[in-house]
């Protein structure tokens, strides 16, 4: 009687386990990989940003005894370090470090431009002030290029009295590159004229 009763079992856990189980089929996949890279920089260093570079010609010498109304040769544009065509914008600020008895007025600072046209001209290959604080390059900069020159020279102005004696200031040229292509200008640099905006979109 047990016999039995182990059969039946054994009978009900082959169907159950035919029941239950799975095919297998034929079956086949395929797959291709594209292989994309970025552009970059030509230095390749650490700071993904970094894709253009302030060159200047700088008189170091003058700069150290300058008086008021001394001018100091301070020529200053952009290089294009990246691997891409871009467009450039350039900002250029002022501070006064050390003033012993207190000059500090940033206006007496003077600035010098060169290779400049205006917003109703936009001549191409030149600078335009955009008012929002950049000067922008009107031209498609390839890489390894050069900008024009838009500093030129630096005086402390002829209006600064004893309080500007011993003081210590800066001017630094801060430059930016996008991509000269998709529109990349226009949807960054929002702060542009409009009118700078398309002009440089019509050079892409």
């Amino acid at each position: 009687m047990k016999k039995k009763k182990l059969s039946i079992i054994v009978a009900s856990i082959a169907i159950i386990a035919c029941v239950g189980g799975t095919f297998a089929w034929f079956t086949a996949t395929d797959s291709v990989t594209n292989n994309f890279i970025a552009l970059g920089n030509e230095d390749l260093d650490d700071d993904p940003d970094d894709g253009v570079k302030v060159v200047e010609e700088f008189d170091e010498e003058t700069a150290g005894k300058a008086t008021p109304g001394t001018i100091v040769n301070k020529d200053a544009g952009a290089k294009n370090t990246a691997t891409y065509d871009s467009f450039i914008r350039i900002k250029i600020e002022k501070e006064f470090k050390e003033s012993p008895y207190g000059g500090n007025d940033i206006n007496k600072i003077n600035l010098s431009y060169q290779n400049t046209t205006t917003i109703k001209e936009l001549s191409e290959g030149k600078w335009v002030d955009g008012g929002d604080g950049y000067y922008y390059y009107l031209g498609k900069v390839a890489p390894k290029e050069t900008t024009p020159y838009l500093l030129d020279s630096v005086t402390l102005d002829n209006s600064a009295d004893n309080t500007y004696k011993n003081c210590k200031y800066d001017v630094e040229v801060i430059a930016e590159g996008i991509q000269a292509s998709n529109g990349a200008a226009a949807d960054t640099w929002t702060t542009a004229p409009e009118m700078i905006l398309d002009k440089l979109t019509s050079l892409q």
